[in-house]
């Protein structure tokens, strides 16, 4: 009787971790399949493209015409709106972007990159309006790294990466020590947050598009690499007249940029915005027994 009740335990500990084995196993097998899909899709043309891809690159301005999106509820009906947008961003400029949780900041990144049609409105490179048969080519401007981005181990739409640069860009994000790349792949992409938001970076310059979209990048840094971030690797990217949108709360970076938007309850404005550094604050006193230097 004794033995039977020491085996309980762990056969009920088996009974239940097969449940979580099999979602792992479905989880890991959808991954497949996306990737097989990504894979796939980088062989195959764009078939239902109603005009080939066009480059837009050297484009000098994006504006959003009175864009607006809206989320509904299982009855249609509308819950939040993000809009309307009425704005523009030039060429080689950097934007920071503020905003509490739920004000609409992912939506309207996911608006600008055409990630989401606009439910009204509509988006402009110069004077060319964005529609069906050139939405490809505008959202091959962006590489954008969301709060809620997946990493691969392999770098899709990028097979010709050379391994020396690559490992290069990993020394400078400072986690070369945690994983590599050969053979097409990286060795691991189970890091840290903060380490897995510094590959991701990684990727991004590797695609090497004029618009950057970094949303909250920075959080979980350390104050160093933070350091760098705002006041090395954007003014970097400005000076080769890459156009940058940079989601924050990192107030003291602020002026790194050239403009301050905020989003809240949906609606995008602009912050008075000096450009200037702020003064370094100063420290209380501290009282002394000893008498200060004359």
């Amino acid at each position: 009787m004794a033995a039977v009740l020491f085996f309980f335990g762990p056969l009920t500990n088996v009974v239940t971790i097969i449940p979580m084995l099999a979602q792992v196993n479905v989880t890991v097998d959808n991954l497949r399949r996306l990737e097989a899909t990504l894979d796939d899709g980088l062989k195959k043309t764009a078939e239902h493209e109603a005009a080939p891809e066009i480059d837009l690159s050297d484009f000098q301005m994006i504006g959003l015409d009175g864009v607006c999106f809206h989320y509904r509820d299982p009855d249609g009906n509308a819950t939040f709106q993000v809009g309307p947008i009425v704005g523009e961003l030039r060429r080689g400029e950097i934007l920071f972007l503020v905003g509490g949780n739920g004000s609409g900041k992912t939506t309207f990144l996911k608006l600008f990159t055409a990630l989401y049609r606009p439910s009204e409105g509509a988006i402009r490179v110069d004077d060319r309006v964005i529609g069906p048969a050139n939405i490809q080519s505008y959202r091959n401007l962006f590489s954008a790294i969301f709060s809620d981005f997946h990493l691969f181990d392999k770098l899709h739409g990028l097979r010709d990466a050379a391994p020396e640069r690559v490992n290069a860009l990993l020394r400078l994000m400072e986690i070369s020590g945690k994983t590599a790349f050969a053979d097409g792949r990286f060795s691991t992409t189970h890091l840290s947050t903060g380490q897995r938001k510094r590959l991701a970076l990684v990727v991004s310059y590797l695609e090497d598009k004029p618009v950057y979209i970094f949303d909250e990048v920075a959080a979980d840094q350390d104050p160093q690499f933070r350091r760098y971030f705002y006041e090395t690797m954007l003014p970097e990217l400005k000076n080769a007249g890459k156009t940058v949108v940079v989601v924050s709360h990192d107030d003291r970076y602020f002026h790194v940029g050239d403009r301050l938007l905020q989003m809240d309850y949906g609606k995008l404005s602009a912050l008075p915005y000096s450009g200037a550094k702020p003064a370094p604050k100063k420290r209380a006193a501290r009282r002394s027994k000893k008498p200060e230097p004359g």
